[in-house]
């Protein structure tokens, strides 16, 4: 530690402290010079009885910045406790200078069992630690008061510290809990593919086996993460009944930890890992590191029935036959040592190596804003991978469609990239083929595919057509609408026709429900409005790639199109959950110096 003056702002902030008999400086703020903070040791008096003591002492951190940066409270490593709560981080391990413990608090202002305060963080130098200070003290009442966490509320894994960049991957919800229920195994092997970009290694869930090696669940990824990958990691799954926590709240740091957890759920992990790893040898014992993954079902919210497994991987390093001693011949042999080395290195004190493990179900994945579950559910076509084409598939791809499949005959050009979301790197490479590769990255679950043709009608591919449950015309092509209603379709589905006007003024949508498309009616309304359309065309000079029948290649901002292709989800959407067989809806731009909206004018 080295001597720096304390910069005022942070005097501020402690001298305020100095008003409440609650709140007591055990001394002064001191400068890490290798972690580059402040810290400072108080103690905290709480009125109310309970689990932690009525005196308690605590370190808060605050940056050089302050009032800028993060304020972190954490108990002290000698005199604090020992346990892990709700709303804290792991405390079951010490700080580098062994001063205090791990487990920071969580006070931010999402924690609505505080009754200080409900808004935000003070950002005043005068108010910020204060305000967290106060935040402590409202903690330790709720842990002593039985009340930190309430039933209803959303449930909350306990925190496994993951210092490694890897990340494991896997994909569980409601059905697949019970599959699990049913299958009845508790322990077995797991594959996985290991997807790699320039950031980090992802460990990707293929199948999980039982003892007997036989496939009891098998992971249902979209297109990009199926694909063949080579490097394989083999590893073992352990599936506890309730979640692996001591010390109240805290999960296993170490090895002996992790064996105390099993033994209380009434489970012998090393018994079970040595019948695990016998016969498997030249799997496990090849001087890689192997993934050991313990699931536990967790509920949604808290008190409320478990729902879901959570899978919790960490990396293990088997001792290898390679490096055996070269004297012992016998391959039984070289297996009982190494079995009985490894048996030591779980039986001891050191850390697990966890790896942050993540739920990339659809729940999961989508729980920020997707489509409707009737939607979703749709097995998707969409004609034309033009501009229009290209976003309406992003947006929905985006929003949930998993199944869809795109069809057109043509090849990106340098003049599609002003509204297009591919590069330079798919020049002159067919537009179905590389659009439906980026969808296939935007979501692991998505089944992008692609026709490089044309549509028209063809008896023959009737059957082809018919498999799919929403089909979207977005080329603007009279042609395609008419070679769509020829096809005698067995099963219903939902026709969609989306085309814009000159600059994205106007919005043409047709909707219709059946299993045959009848586009006179859409044809005749839209009549007028193509005339209106070419009168604007005949004083522009617009640039022509090829000629369309009414709809010529005219210049339409991305961020036009971007807005009046949102419009048209939310139209589709809504079309979707309506009880009615047909929509014609007509929008117009209306630009003012205050908004930008679309109108209806007619419907």
């Amino acid at each position: 530690m080295t001597t720096k003056k304390i910069p005022d702002n942070l005097k501020i902030g402690r001298r305020v402290l100095d008003k409440y008999n609650n709140i007591k400086i055990l001394h002064d703020f001191k400068w890490d010079s290798k972690n580059k903070y402040w810290y400072i040791k108080i103690e905290l008096t709480s009125d109310v009885p309970g689990t932690i003591p009525h005196k308690s002492f605590w370190y808060l951190i605050a940056e050089d910045t302050y009032p800028k940066g993060s304020i972190r409270i954490y108990p002290d490593s000698k005199t604090g406790f020992d346990e892990t709560y709700e709303h804290q981080s792991n405390n079951g391990l010490k700080s580098e200078n062994k001063l205090w413990k791990s487990g920071k608090l969580c006070l931010d202002s999402q924690f609505k069992n505080f009754s200080f305060s409900d808004s935000a963080e003070e950002q005043d130098p005068d108010k910020k630690i204060l305000w967290n200070v106060l935040r402590a003290i409202q903690w330790i009442n709720a842990v002593n008061e039985n009340n930190l966490i309430n039933t209803g509320d959303p449930f909350e894994l306990p925190q496994f510290k993951c210092i490694y960049k890897q990340k494991f991957i896997f994909i569980e919800d409601y059905d697949t809990f019970i599959k699990w229920n049913k299958a009845g195994f508790n322990n077995g092997y797991i594959t996985n593919t290991i997807f790699k970009n320039d950031a980090i290694d992802f460990f990707i869930t293929n199948e999980f086996k039982n003892k007997n090696n036989e496939i009891i669940i098998k992971t249902d990824w979209g297109n990009f993460l199926s694909e063949e990958k080579t490097d394989i990691n083999e590893g073992i799954w352990f599936l506890l009944d309730k979640i692996p926590v001591l010390n109240h709240w805290q999960v296993p740091n170490t090895y002996h930890e992790l064996l105390e957890i099993f033994k209380s759920q009434k489970r012998d992990f090393l018994s079970e890992f040595e019948k695990l790893i016998n016969g498997k040898e030249e799997v496990f014992r090849n001087n890689k590191k192997h993934l050991i993954i313990i699931g536990f079902p967790i509920p949604e919210k808290i008190g409320k029935e478990t729902k879901i497994i959570h899978w919790q991987a960490f990396l293990f390093q088997f001792n290898c036959l390679e490096t055996c001693n070269k004297s012992i011949n016998s391959m039984s042999n070289k297996n009982r040592i190494y079995l009985k080395k490894d048996l030591n290195v779980l039986s001891n004190e050191d850390f697990i190596t966890w790896v942050d493990s993540q739920n990339w179900s659809e729940n999961k994945i989508l729980n920020r804003g997707s489509l409707s579950q009737t939607f979703k559910s749709k097995k998707v076509l969409i004609i034309g991978v033009g501009t229009i084409g290209s976003m309406i598939s992003d947006i929905i791809v985006h929003e949930g469609i998993k199944d869809i499949t795109l069809i057109d005959n043509d090849d990106l050009e340098i003049g599609n990239l002003s509204r297009y979301n591919l590069t330079l790197n798919e020049l002159h490479k067919p537009k179905s083929k590389e659009f439906s590769n980026h969808l296939n990255r935007i979501n692991p679950l998505t089944k992008a595919k692609h026709i490089y043709d044309d549509f028209y009608y063809d008896k023959n591919k009737t059957t082809i057509y018919d498999q799919y449950d929403m089909i979207i015309d977005c080329t603007g092509e009279d042609q395609v609408l008419y070679d769509l209603e020829k096809f005698d379709f067995k099963h219903e589905k939902i026709f969609i026709s989306i085309s814009i006007g000159l600059n994205a003024d106007n919005l043409y949508l047709l909707l219709q429900k059946g299993i045959k498309l009848n586009v006179s009616k859409f044809i005749n309304e839209l009549e007028p409005f193509i005339e209106e359309e070419q009168k604007k065309l005949e004083e522009l000079e617009l640039p022509r790639d090829g000629t369309k029948c009414w709809m010529p290649i005219y210049p339409v901002k991305y961020h036009d199109i971007m807005s009046v292709t949102s419009l048209a989800v939310k139209i589709i959407e809504k079309f979707i959950e309506s009880n009615e067989e047909e929509w014609i809806k007509f929008y117009r731009k209306e630009d003012t110096v205050d908004s930008i909206s679309y109108k209806l004018i007619k419907s």
